[in-house]
């Protein structure tokens, strides 16, 4: 006799997976198909042929092109298009334009200084800015414009470190575009103005912070310059939080696509400070920094370095603690952390206390310590000064962990630079730079992201997971609140 097949025509179920092909008892599975190809299922019959699509646009020069999706709500999404080094963004079909405008951003060499406390910002073919920690760096033009009610844009390339942007009514004011942090990278920041507008730009960090330009969007399509060329665009993977994508690509350092809005976007280095690291080092070779805060330069005793290593990390640990702060305004302490702390008995608890700067100016300059964690400061008994001196103090708190600061507090100010430092032969303090570059195997210059502890050679130091000379993770993944990237034979997660 012969046998009857019966033929499924409605896979109207849509996909199943393969695991469930065996449940022969779920009447469903008959009408359901492994695998649905450019097909639609249809609730009430069977499926049927995928309608064409519509065109909206062609890729920029008609390229190839790596799509992105970008969605922060239901209703607020995006589409990344990247091609040859460039990226566009679509919104709603379309693609980001500017409008044309006849506004003009003077020249970075005349825009008017207005640094704070002892900060420094310097105006040429870039700007350049030096904070103090407390005072702010900071610079400032006025643009005038006569298409106010028309959104304008801003092409901002941060060249090393990062900045604060503010743009309103005034150089204090940001009701255009709220206070924001632009890292290093290209911004393209859209805005309404009602008439004439200010920028400013600045940065309360020590380290130096460069802009190398700040003009108007040109009219036409928003496009921004990404490092990934033609070859690279299969290799990238990302994922999103936010506001931010975040992105990897085998053989190139990390980015973030940031926006501020639907047509306010950047691409910018994704440059973590603390880490990852690889294991601590257990070789004899030595590194010395040149300061504690700001620019400095890292010695090795022993050829060590590579050109490769710029944008790279190197933790160091002293032996022994030192802490040192230019102070120009009130309640300003060394060290800006708190993180000066004595253990131990005896001699082992005395240090060095050392001002100078503060003889004639009417300011007083205090100790202050916290016993068992950082924050609960009180004035030390006895210990405040309004006239230079280089004395020692030993707190006979022995057995107790206690931190210690000493600057200048609220209405104890009037006038002056006033350099405060505190130094122990005991303890160590851990701080964190990155390279900026390259002078030779034994010399490079790098900027400190976490304040040392001493400038003496030490040989507790780790190197920087990442860089040019040791490779990039090549995928990310956001998971359960965790940032991981992986690659080069490793998996790193943040805490």
């Amino acid at each position: 006799m012969a046998r009857q097949e019966q033929v499924i025509a409605a896979f109207n179920r849509g996909r199943v997976s393969r695991f469930a092909l065996s449940r022969t008892e779920v009447k469903r599975i008959a009408l359901s198909a492994e695998v649905q190809t450019n097909y639609v299922p249809r609730v009430l019959g069977s499926m049927s042929l995928r309608p064409g699509l519509q065109y909206i646009g062609a890729t920029y020069g008609n390229a190839a092109a790596k799509y992105i999706p970008f969605v922060y709500s239901t209703t607020d999404k995006a589409l990344l298009e990247f091609t040859d080094s460039l990226m566009r963004v679509w919104v709603s079909d379309a693609l980001v334009t500017r409008a044309s405008v006849t506004s003009v951003v003077p020249a970075l060499s005349t825009w008017t200084d207005a640094d704070e406390g002892s900060a420094v910002s310097t105006a040429g073919a870039t700007l350049i800015f030096v904070g103090d920690g407390a005072g702010a760096a900071r610079r400032y033009t006025a643009v005038a414009t006569a298409n106010a009610g028309t959104v304008h844009a801003l092409r901002i390339v941060v060249s090393l470190s990062s900045v604060t942007l503010r743009i309103g009514t005034s150089s204090t004011d940001d009701s255009y575009v709220n206070e924001t942090t632009l890292r290093t990278g290209t911004h393209s920041i859209a805005f309404t103005p009602a008439g004439t507008y200010y920028i400013t730009l600045m940065s309360r960090n020590i380290p130096v912070s460069q802009v190398s330009s700040c003009v108007t969007e040109a009219a036409g399509t928003l496009t921004l310059p990404t490092p990934y060329t033609s070859g690279y665009l299969s290799l990238i993977r990302n994922d999103q939080s936010g506001d931010i994508v975040f992105i990897a690509c085998n053989g190139l350092q990390q980015r973030m696509i940031e926006r501020r809005a639907n047509n306010s976007w950047s691409v910018v280095l994704y440059t973590p400070n603390d880490g990852p690291f690889k294991s601590i080092n257990t070789g004899p070779i030595t590194i010395a920094a040149s300061a504690l805060t700001g620019d400095v330069t890292l010695t090795a005793s022993n050829a060590l370095f590579k050109s490769t290593q710029v944008g790279g990390l190197y933790q160091l640990t002293s032996e022994g603690q030192s802490t040192s702060r230019s102070i120009t305004a009130q309640n300003t302490f060394a060290p800006a952390t708190g993180e000066f702390v004595v253990t131990g008995v005896g001699t082992d608890r005395t240090f060095t206390i050392t001002i100078s700067g503060l003889t004639g100016t009417g300011s007083t300059v205090t100790l202050q310590r916290s016993v068992g964690v950082v924050g609960s400061w009180s004035d030390v008994p006895l210990s405040s000064w309004t006239a230079d001196t280089v004395s020692t103090y030993a707190d006979e708190l022995d057995n107790q962990t206690v931190y210690y600061q000493i600057g200048v507090k609220t209405g104890g100010y009037a006038g002056g630079t006033i350099v405060c430092s505190l130094s122990i032969s005991t303890g160590s303090v851990t701080g964190v730079v990155r390279v900026s570059a390259f002078s030779s195997s034994t010399s490079v210059t790098a900027k400190v992201l976490s304040a040392l502890g001493g400038t003496a050679a030490t040989d507790l130091w780790k190197e920087g997971e990442w860089s040019d000379k040791n490779g990039w993770p090549t995928s990310v993944k956001i998971h359960e609140g965790r940032m991981c990237w992986a690659g080069q034979n490793g998996i790193w997660e943040t805490v």
